[in-house]
């Protein structure tokens, strides 16, 4: 796909949230407790080949390549909000974390197409990909008011 696409999907995928109502998502969201001391995640994807495809003041989407057998490393927390778009069908493990609900091994899959949304502050979970896939991270940098 070209970067006007992902481009497109980057912009979908924030109608979609829009559609759905970003306040509704913003105050159903529940935020997970996180340790004070704690770090911030260094790198997005866990040192996974990224492009930034958008990146204003108000988002930042970029497109995460995830080789076969990556670990990323989990541990520290997310900076922003984030809205993860799968672009293809996601397989990986979840590896036991302190301070994250994995205590043990499992797996999780992914169909292409899903949505999923990460708050901000929340910690990520250690993975290992089983089967390569792509993701789209749309960071919200700062929520855009809606005009009357």
């Amino acid at each position: 796909m070209s970067k006007k696409t992902y481009s497109v999907l980057a912009v979908g995928a924030i109608a979609i949230v829009a559609a759905s109502g970003f306040a509704g998502v913003m105050k159903a969201r529940a935020a997970a407790p996180v340790a004070a001391d704690v770090k911030y995640e260094e790198q997005i994807g866990g040192g996974a080949p990224v492009k930034v495809l958008v990146d204003n003041d108000v988002l930042r989407a970029t497109l995460i390549t995830m080789p076969k057998g990556q670990i990323r490393q989990g541990g520290v927390k997310r900076k922003l909000d984030q809205i993860l778009v799968y672009i293809d069908d996601a397989k990986y493990s979840h590896l036991p974390t302190p301070g994250t609900q994995f205590d043990k091994e499992s797996q999780s899959v992914v169909e292409a197409g899903k949505i999923t949304w990460h708050d901000k502050d929340s910690t990520v979970g250690t993975i290992r990909v089983d089967e390569p896939y792509r993701v789209m991270y749309v960071e919200i940098k700062r929520p855009k008011p809606v005009s009357k």
